[in-house]
């Protein structure tokens, strides 16, 4: 009987991002899923030998495609900056200030670096303005692709939800409380790891959506010596051209 609910679920299990076949032990036709077996024993057998089966997410709405196209690609945005500046406090808050107008927002904020979240449509106008506020000694900009992990979860969440229907119609036909219990068990712990999924997509999903941009401002005249105005003639320094020149 116990071979009647392992046919019933067979496929591929895809859980924790791999994908192993259960029931090998059973011929060719149930090992590729063509055994059908009507539910009110599909329901008695997942109690049999008195431990509720453990299963996996099976694929059961067909194979997945060695290859998918995606367009466009999943890709995090990811930019550091350290720009010098003739003042630093009027600099992060023009930085906050410039996240809040392109529709983001304030991640953190330190004595002379802040870090904002912006929609990724808007990261290279971001980039020309954090150039304006002063000169920019130093950046790193890093494009992740991510496409293949989201793929991945989505999948893995579509086959939760197919194994989440067939267990709940197995309870639905079920009468004997023995099967009950060792059918809701097993919702329980499909139900658990498709929140776990639902929360990794939407973080995901919400890196894909919105840049980080972290920036540390330097005072100029602490910044290196080859990012400072140099001007021509010494007496042009007393009047402080070479801090207005600095922007």
């Amino acid at each position: 009987m116990r071979e009647l609910i392992l046919a019933f679920l067979v496929g591929a299990a895809c859980v924790n991002g791999g994908c192993a076949y259960v029931g090998a032990s059973m011929g060719p036709e149930m090992a590729m899923g063509r055994h059908r077996a009507d539910p009110e024993s599909e329901a008695s057998a997942m109690a049999s030998g008195g431990e509720a089966a453990h299963v996996e997410l099976s694929q059961a709405e067909g194979p997945t495609p060695l290859l998918t196209v995606v367009s466009p690609r999943k890709v995090v945005y990811t930019g550091r900056f350290n720009v010098a500046v003739g003042e630093v406090e009027s600099a992060i808050q023009a930085t906050k200030a410039l996240a809040e107008k392109m529709g983001g927002y304030m991640l953190r904020m330190k004595v002379n670096a802040i870090a904002i979240r912006i929609p990724a449509s808007t990261f290279d106008s971001a980039v020309a303005e954090l150039a304006r506020l002063g000169t920019v000694i130093d950046k790193d900009i890093t494009a992740r692709d991510v496409t293949d992990q989201y793929l991945d979860l989505e999948m893995r969440l579509r086959n939760a939800k197919v194994l989440q229907k067939k267990l709940i119609a197995l309870l639905e036909k079920s009468q004997a409380v023995r099967d009950t219990l060792a059918i809701e068990k097993e919702l329980q712990r499909v139900s658990m790891e498709m929140e776990r999924l639902e929360g990794q997509l939407k973080k995901l999903s919400h890196e894909v959506a919105y840049s980080t941009l972290t920036v540390t401002f330097t005072l100029t005249h602490n910044a290196p010596a080859e990012t400072r105005v140099k001007l021509p003639f010494r007496w042009l320094k007393s009047l402080g051209l070479d801090e207005l020149l600095s922007f």
